[in-house]
């Protein structure tokens, strides 16, 4: 999960007309930027206890950017009295800040009044949400349970015909072998009577012969 930057904006006049340019520039850049959730307030020193301004501020958890048109000490004295906690955390616009111990808050105070453009402050947010680095887990190091192989489906063998169906075979084989001999034995049959209706017309001749001596 990447991780995001909440950032307090003190929303009060600038002092010129070149600061009124850089407070539209920041809010205008910071407002659906990825990585960065903005918030707009007005003077914490005089923020009442029931207010919406002071509920966000108190609804705010982890790090947090707090960027005013004063100076750092006393934006962060202003933070102390209305109980909202946290130590101040160096950056490269704010290096007299000390380390944060492990576990405090880290507030990364800016101070406005010192800038005459946005891009120095835009370009500082940027480095310090990606020092904050991306929380994520490497899916590739979740080790796979290793499964042993399924084994083959064994094909089934193939057998010889029985001699059940070998003998029920056998009659198709042999009809066409009947049939033959049937038509072979059919010739004879004709010369017989062909051979026999000779004999008769040779016995007709004879008597014929005779009766005419």
């Amino acid at each position: 999960m990447a991780a995001r930057l909440s950032i307090v904006m003190v929303h009060s006049a600038p002092p010129t007309a070149a600061a009124q340019r850089v407070s539209e520039v920041l809010v205008g850049e910071l407002i659906g930027r990825p990585g960065m959730d903005l918030v707009l307030i007005g003077p914490i020193e005089s923020l009442p206890a029931e207010s919406t301004d002071r509920l966000t501020l108190d609804s705010i958890s982890g790090d947090v950017v707090v960027m005013a048109w004063r100076p750092i000490e006393q934006t962060m004295a202003d933070l102390a009295a209305v109980n909202f906690a946290g130590h101040r955390s160096p950056h490269e616009h704010d290096l007299q800040a000390t380390a944060t111990a492990n576990g405090d808050r880290r507030i990364f105070a800016f101070d406005l009044s010192s800038f005459a453009e946005a891009d120095p402050i835009l370009l500082s947010l940027q480095r310090t949400l990606q020092s904050r680095g991306v929380k994520t887990f490497a899916i590739g190091s979740l080790a796979k349970p290793i499964t042993a192989p399924s084994k083959p489906v064994a094909a089934k063998p193939v057998t010889a015909p029985t001699a059940a169906a070998t003998k029920t075979a056998a009659p198709n084989k042999a009809e066409p072998e009947g049939d033959s001999q049937k038509q072979s034995a059919a010739p004879p049959a004709q010369s017989t009577a062909a051979k026999s209706g000779r004999i008769d017309l040779d016995e007709l001749l004879d008597q014929l012969d005779q009766s005419d001596h």
